[in-house]
């Protein structure tokens, strides 16, 4: 089947379990470059070629940021090889990992950060390692879609002050009311702990949820939990 002609989820499944994504870091600041469809790296990624042919005017200026937002999704799983997330593919549920890779494209799509995409594949990742089950990873996009750039961002900075420890513990930073209840009202909080409490480890003991996505900066966790 020519790419141009999959449907995006699949073309989006087939990018990640195919291709080398290595050096899509590289086209990722590129989007608004004319030449970069032709030239660059992201030329031979399946789903780019399928936003091509549904573009088939011409790429405008929504697809050019799809387009940004659909690599720097992609960008933290060249830390896989192809037959190691194909290997993680082939051990999910094949109806799930359908499902979940429509709900990747549907969320990509309406994100309104490009600092977003990178916390959607944190959470893809997490599912693709079954650190999260499919439930949790479908609650985790939404609440990315849902909540303000800024906040995550504060969160972020809070766990990691609380991860850290660099801080006087009579002095960390805490989450501010009005960002703690965007959090709790799309409930955030529930979710997270629920993640926590039915996640398994290999040998089957109760583990914390430790894969924050809001840490987009590195493979490296940083161990989520409620802050107030």
């Amino acid at each position: 089947m020519e790419e141009s002609s999959l449907s995006l989820d699949k073309s989006l499944l087939r990018t990640l379990a195919d291709s080398d994504l290595q050096n899509v870091a590289k086209d990722v600041g590129e989007i608004f470059i004319d030449s970069f469809l032709s030239d660059g790296v992201a030329r031979d990624l399946p789903i780019i070629n399928s936003i091509r042919a549904l573009a088939k005017t011409g790429i405008n200026i929504r697809d050019r940021l799809f387009v940004g937002k659909v690599l720097r999704f992609l960008q933290p799983f060249g830390q896989y090889t192809a037959e190691e997330r194909r290997s993680f593919f082939n051990s999910l549920n094949a109806d799930e990992l359908k499902k979940a890779s429509q709900a990747i494209v549907l969320y990509l799509d309406r994100l309104d950060s490009l600092d977003k995409p990178a916390m959607l594949a944190k959470v893809f990742e997490a599912y693709m390692l079954q650190r999260i089950d499919h439930r949790s990873m479908l609650y985790f996009c939404h609440f990315i879609d849902s909540v303000f750039i800024l906040v995550w961002k504060e969160y972020y900075a809070v766990i990691k002050s609380w991860y850290d420890r660099t801080e006087d513990p009579l002095n960390l930073k805490k989450i501010s009311g009005d960002d703690a209840i965007a959090l709790e009202k799309v409930g955030f909080y529930r979710e997270e702990h629920e993640a926590e409490r039915t996640r398994k480890t290999p040998d089957n003991n109760d583990a914390m949820f430790d894969y924050d996505i809001t840490n987009t900066s590195e493979s490296s966790t940083v161990k989520a939990r409620q802050v107030t």
